[in-house]
Protein backbone atom coordinates (compact mmCIF):
# COMPACT_ATOMS: atom_id res chain seq x y z
CA UNK A 1 0.00 0.00 0.00
CA UNK A 2 1.28 3.68 -1.00
CA UNK A 3 0.52 6.17 1.33
CA UNK A 4 0.87 9.72 0.25
CA UNK A 5 -0.05 12.42 2.06
CA UNK A 6 -0.93 15.98 0.39
CA UNK A 7 -15.86 -8.34 -30.69
CA UNK A 8 -14.74 -8.32 -34.50
CA UNK A 9 -16.42 -4.99 -34.48
CA UNK A 10 -14.68 -2.97 -32.75
CA UNK A 11 -11.11 -5.09 -33.43
CA UNK A 12 -11.42 -2.85 -36.54
CA UNK A 13 -11.30 0.82 -35.09
CA UNK A 14 -8.64 2.83 -33.17
CA UNK A 15 -9.75 3.23 -29.68
CA UNK A 16 -10.47 6.61 -28.31
CA UNK A 17 -12.64 8.33 -25.87
CA UNK A 18 -16.77 8.99 -26.99
CA UNK A 19 -17.30 11.23 -29.23
CA UNK A 20 -20.18 12.95 -29.56
CA UNK A 21 -21.77 12.47 -33.33
CA UNK A 22 -24.02 13.97 -35.20
CA UNK A 23 -27.25 12.89 -37.72
CA UNK A 24 -28.25 10.57 -35.82
CA UNK A 25 -31.70 8.77 -36.90
CA UNK A 26 -34.31 8.39 -34.20
CA UNK A 27 -34.93 4.80 -34.18
CA UNK A 28 -37.40 2.64 -31.73
CA UNK A 29 -36.28 -1.19 -32.27
CA UNK A 30 -33.22 -3.24 -32.61
CA UNK A 31 -33.82 -4.33 -36.05
CA UNK A 32 -30.25 -5.80 -36.87
CA UNK A 33 -27.54 -7.51 -35.44
CA UNK A 34 -25.66 -4.18 -36.64
CA UNK A 35 -26.54 -0.90 -35.65
CA UNK A 36 -25.17 2.21 -36.63
CA UNK A 37 -26.07 5.89 -36.31
CA UNK A 38 -28.86 5.25 -34.39
CA UNK A 39 -30.58 7.28 -31.40
CA UNK A 40 -33.09 5.50 -28.91
CA UNK A 41 -34.90 8.15 -26.75
CA UNK A 42 -37.25 7.44 -24.05
CA UNK A 43 -37.59 3.40 -25.19
CA UNK A 44 -37.83 0.56 -23.34
CA UNK A 45 -36.01 -2.58 -24.01
CA UNK A 46 -38.05 -5.50 -22.58
CA UNK A 47 -36.59 -8.39 -24.69
CA UNK A 48 -33.21 -9.65 -24.46
CA UNK A 49 -30.83 -8.09 -27.14
CA UNK A 50 -27.64 -10.85 -28.07
CA UNK A 51 -25.00 -10.64 -30.43
CA UNK A 52 -25.46 -6.87 -31.90
CA UNK A 53 -23.02 -4.36 -32.62
CA UNK A 54 -23.68 -0.78 -31.79
CA UNK A 55 -21.39 1.56 -33.69
CA UNK A 56 -22.05 5.53 -32.87
CA UNK A 57 -25.43 5.54 -31.04
CA UNK A 58 -27.09 6.97 -28.15
CA UNK A 59 -29.55 6.00 -25.57
CA UNK A 60 -31.10 8.58 -23.77
CA UNK A 61 -33.57 7.84 -21.20
CA UNK A 62 -34.38 3.98 -21.84
CA UNK A 63 -35.42 1.67 -19.72
CA UNK A 64 -33.11 -1.74 -19.99
CA UNK A 65 -35.25 -4.58 -18.57
CA UNK A 66 -33.43 -7.65 -20.20
CA UNK A 67 -30.32 -9.52 -20.23
CA UNK A 68 -28.06 -7.79 -23.07
CA UNK A 69 -25.65 -10.74 -24.21
CA UNK A 70 -22.21 -10.62 -26.73
CA UNK A 71 -23.17 -7.25 -27.39
CA UNK A 72 -20.50 -4.84 -28.60
CA UNK A 73 -20.58 -1.12 -28.27
CA UNK A 74 -18.21 1.12 -30.24
CA UNK A 75 -18.71 5.41 -29.78
CA UNK A 76 -21.72 4.92 -27.85
CA UNK A 77 -23.12 6.76 -25.41
CA UNK A 78 -25.45 5.62 -22.20
CA UNK A 79 -27.70 9.31 -20.61
CA UNK A 80 -30.07 9.15 -18.29
CA UNK A 81 -31.09 5.61 -18.73
CA UNK A 82 -32.24 3.17 -16.34
CA UNK A 83 -30.62 -0.08 -16.16
CA UNK A 84 -30.85 -1.17 -12.39
CA UNK A 85 -31.12 -5.13 -12.02
CA UNK A 86 -29.72 -5.33 -15.55
CA UNK A 87 -27.49 -7.94 -16.82
CA UNK A 88 -24.45 -7.24 -19.42
CA UNK A 89 -22.76 -10.29 -19.90
CA UNK A 90 -19.80 -10.60 -22.19
CA UNK A 91 -19.96 -7.22 -24.34
CA UNK A 92 -17.35 -5.21 -25.34
CA UNK A 93 -17.08 -1.20 -24.16
CA UNK A 94 -15.01 0.50 -26.48
CA UNK A 95 -14.98 4.55 -25.97
CA UNK A 96 -18.33 4.27 -24.29
CA UNK A 97 -20.03 7.18 -21.91
CA UNK A 98 -22.08 6.24 -19.17
CA UNK A 99 -23.52 9.51 -17.38
CA UNK A 100 -26.26 9.77 -15.13
CA UNK A 101 -27.81 6.58 -15.56
CA UNK A 102 -29.55 4.61 -12.51
CA UNK A 103 -27.28 1.40 -12.66
CA UNK A 104 -28.32 0.13 -8.83
CA UNK A 105 -27.74 -3.59 -9.02
CA UNK A 106 -26.50 -4.03 -12.26
CA UNK A 107 -24.34 -6.54 -13.23
CA UNK A 108 -21.20 -5.88 -15.44
CA UNK A 109 -20.08 -9.90 -16.07
CA UNK A 110 -17.20 -11.00 -18.03
CA UNK A 111 -17.26 -7.93 -20.41
CA UNK A 112 -13.80 -5.74 -21.39
CA UNK A 113 -14.35 -2.29 -20.68
CA UNK A 114 -11.80 0.20 -22.76
CA UNK A 115 -11.24 3.83 -23.05
CA UNK A 116 -14.76 4.48 -21.52
CA UNK A 117 -16.13 7.22 -18.89
CA UNK A 118 -18.50 6.48 -16.08
CA UNK A 119 -19.65 9.80 -14.64
CA UNK A 120 -22.42 10.67 -11.85
CA UNK A 121 -23.72 6.98 -11.97
CA UNK A 122 -25.85 5.60 -9.31
CA UNK A 123 -24.40 2.13 -9.20
CA UNK A 124 -24.97 0.81 -5.38
CA UNK A 125 -24.95 -2.73 -5.72
CA UNK A 126 -23.10 -3.02 -8.77
CA UNK A 127 -21.54 -6.51 -9.80
CA UNK A 128 -18.51 -5.89 -11.52
CA UNK A 129 -16.87 -9.45 -11.91
CA UNK A 130 -14.61 -11.00 -14.69
CA UNK A 131 -14.06 -7.73 -16.22
CA UNK A 132 -11.42 -6.54 -18.15
CA UNK A 133 -11.15 -2.48 -17.91
CA UNK A 134 -8.29 -0.30 -19.54
CA UNK A 135 -7.85 3.29 -19.82
CA UNK A 136 -11.12 4.17 -18.37
CA UNK A 137 -12.30 6.29 -15.67
CA UNK A 138 -14.41 6.69 -13.82
CA UNK A 139 -15.57 10.41 -11.59
CA UNK A 140 -18.52 10.74 -8.95
CA UNK A 141 -19.86 7.67 -9.13
CA UNK A 142 -22.23 6.14 -6.44
CA UNK A 143 -20.42 2.30 -6.24
CA UNK A 144 -21.19 1.73 -2.70
CA UNK A 145 -22.39 -2.38 -1.54
CA UNK A 146 -20.77 -3.21 -4.98
CA UNK A 147 -18.22 -5.83 -5.76
CA UNK A 148 -15.50 -6.29 -7.72
CA UNK A 149 -14.25 -9.85 -8.04
CA UNK A 150 -11.57 -11.00 -10.01
CA UNK A 151 -11.18 -7.51 -12.17
CA UNK A 152 -8.11 -6.93 -14.21
CA UNK A 153 -7.29 -3.19 -13.91
CA UNK A 154 -4.59 -1.01 -16.62
CA UNK A 155 -4.54 2.42 -16.41
CA UNK A 156 -7.60 3.17 -14.26
CA UNK A 157 -8.50 6.79 -13.44
CA UNK A 158 -10.81 6.93 -10.06
CA UNK A 159 -12.08 10.69 -8.84
CA UNK A 160 -14.67 11.57 -6.05
CA UNK A 161 -16.17 7.88 -6.36
CA UNK A 162 -17.80 6.49 -3.60
CA UNK A 163 -16.68 3.04 -2.56
CA UNK A 164 -18.15 2.48 0.58
CA UNK A 165 -18.64 -0.60 2.29
CA UNK A 166 -18.07 -2.01 -1.15
CA UNK A 167 -16.46 -5.56 -1.12
CA UNK A 168 -12.94 -5.90 -3.70
CA UNK A 169 -11.83 -9.59 -3.88
CA UNK A 170 -8.73 -11.01 -6.29
CA UNK A 171 -8.13 -7.47 -8.22
CA UNK A 172 -5.32 -5.96 -8.49
CA UNK A 173 -4.96 -2.25 -7.09
CA UNK A 174 -1.52 -1.78 -7.23
CA UNK A 175 -0.97 1.82 -8.14
CA UNK A 176 -4.27 3.11 -8.45
CA UNK A 177 -4.90 6.55 -6.73
CA UNK A 178 -8.17 6.22 -4.72
CA UNK A 179 -7.28 9.34 -2.04
CA UNK A 180 -10.00 11.39 -3.77
CA UNK A 181 -12.49 8.51 -2.91
CA UNK A 182 -15.06 7.70 -0.12
CA UNK A 183 -13.66 4.07 1.28
CA UNK A 184 -15.85 4.00 4.64
CA UNK A 185 -16.25 0.40 5.20
CA UNK A 186 -14.76 -0.91 2.42
CA UNK A 187 -13.73 -4.84 2.63
CA UNK A 188 -10.58 -5.53 0.59
CA UNK A 189 -8.51 -8.14 0.78
CA UNK A 190 -5.15 -7.87 2.16
CA UNK A 191 -3.73 -8.80 -1.55
CA UNK A 192 -5.51 -6.26 -3.34
CA UNK A 193 -4.62 -3.21 -0.94
CA UNK A 194 -0.46 -3.73 -1.86
CA UNK A 195 0.69 -0.72 -3.82
CA UNK A 196 -2.63 1.26 -3.92
CA UNK A 197 -2.60 5.18 -3.54
CA UNK A 198 -4.09 6.08 -0.43
CA UNK A 199 -3.63 9.46 2.33
CA UNK A 200 -3.53 8.99 5.72
CA UNK A 201 -7.00 8.59 6.21
CA UNK A 202 -7.47 6.19 4.37
CA UNK A 203 -4.47 3.96 5.59
CA UNK A 204 -6.02 4.25 8.85
CA UNK A 205 -9.42 3.13 7.53
CA UNK A 206 -7.86 0.28 5.43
Amino acid sequence: MKRICSLPFTKMKKLKKYSEVGLLEDYKVIDDTIMTYKKFHEIEFSEKINSTSFDHCVFENCIFKETIANCTFYNVCFKNCECSNSLFNECSFQAVLFESNHMVGTNLINSRIGNTEFIGNHMKYINLASNQMKNTSLKENNLSNGTMFEVTLEEIELDGNDFSEMEVVHTDMKDIDITSCKINGIRISPECVRGMIVDEVQAIEL
